[in-house]
């Protein structure tokens, strides 16, 4: 048995907050900063009680009578973060980080995700100065007020005009609240689908995929064992061989031409019982028949194989049993005769075997 001792206390500040605003000269970057936070009724702050992080490589340990003065160093966007630091209160290391975008003259303006249907649409606010955000995003949702950046999900796919109402009084602007408009794309998702075949579970089987999407543009399966393929063709026919005996989670991710995504798993097992060889032969002559030769086994994780000319040299070098020679050296097609190779693997149960034999290219 274990024991430990939770003290749990009733001191917390609260309201744990500040206000900011420019003061001095239009230009000069002299910004008021005034702590809002309440100490309980019966403790006080301490000199050293909050740090200031003004996002420009400035600090202060301070309490916080009466507000702080800072002049940052040049336009720009900092992150200003003020820190309850004291140890007297049970929310030490509590904090509240705003964003303070320091500018003379502020011009809006707003980059937007790829906007998909009944997916979040994130707008990143772009523009110079700004201190308050009322966004409208054009589909008569009521309007949203943020402290910059805004997120919203359509419900339905067509073209919206997004507005966005920036105010900042800290400018040396005569008008305090302009507005920046841009048009959205929202597009319908693609439908991510596949079927595959055995349905039902044999010992060392090539499984064959195929992609029943619509609408994509460009398709990417994941096996569930860290293989991932890409294509951009639907009617691409994928053979796969997984490494173990499991149930793996194998996805379909279909992308459409703007970018908005679809995702279709289906879990499958398998048996594996893990085995390799080599062919004796191949013609790589371009008939598309028996082009390039394998490695051809079941459960390798791992594997290094080599072949060789009558001279010794290596011709090729592989690693993975995906990847085949098409009996070419430095991009050029090799004479008709024998090899010899060698390959060492690795299996799925952590055995190793290796083998040594000869291939004969024909042309």
């Amino acid at each position: 048995t274990s024991y430990i001792t939770i003290i749990v206390r009733n001191d917390a500040v609260t309201n744990l907050d500040y206000v900011y605003a420019s003061v001095g000269n239009c230009g000069d970057r002299v910004f008021q900063f005034t702590n809002l936070a309440v100490p309980p009724s019966d403790k006080t702050f301490g000199s050293n009680s909050f740090e200031w992080d003004f996002g420009d490589g400035t600090t202060k340990l301070i309490t916080n009578d009466g507000p702080v003065l800072h002049t940052f160093p040049a336009d720009g966007t900092y992150i200003v973060r003020l820190t309850l630091k004291d140890p007297l209160f049970c929310n030490e290391n509590d904090y509240i980080e705003k964003t303070i975008r320091v500018a003379a003259s502020f011009q809006p303006d707003f980059t937007a995700d790829t906007a998909c249907l009944g997916s979040p649409t994130h707008f990143t606010y772009t523009g110079t100065g700004g201190a308050q955000f009322v966004w409208d995003f054009g589909d008569g949702s009521p309007l949203v007020t943020t402290g910059g950046d805004a997120t919203h999900t359509y419900l339905n796919a067509a073209t919206y005009t997004v507005t966005v109402l920036v105010t900042d009084n800290n400018t040396c602007d005569v008008i305090k609240t302009k507005p920046f408009t841009k048009d959205i794309l929202v597009s319908v998702l693609p439908t991510a689908l596949f079927d595959y075949s055995p349905r039902i579970a044999q010992v060392n089987q090539i499984y064959t995929f195929t992609n029943l999407s619509s609408g994509g543009a460009r398709y990417q399966w994941d096996f569930g064992d860290s293989k991932v393929i890409s294509t951009n063709k639907r009617d691409t026919t994928i053979k796969y061989a997984f490494p173990a005996t499991a149930t793996y989670d194998v996805c379909l991710y279909t992308t459409n031409s703007v970018g908005c995504v679809s995702k279709y798993c289906e879990p499958i097992s398998t048996e594996v019982n893990p085995l390799f060889d080599v062919p004796n032969a191949f013609t790589p002559n371009g008939d598309g028949i028996n082009d390039k030769i394998y490695v051809r086994g079941f459960g390798i994780i791992k594997m290094t194989w080599r072949i060789y000319n009558r001279w010794g040299t290596v011709v090729y070098v592989s690693n993975s049993p995906l990847e085949g020679w098409d009996g070419k050296y430095n991009g050029k097609l090799q004479p008709q005769e024998v090899y010899h190779y060698t390959i060492e693997v690795e299996f799925s149960d952590k055995i190793k075997a290796s083998k040594k034999g000869d291939i004969t290219l024909l042309r």
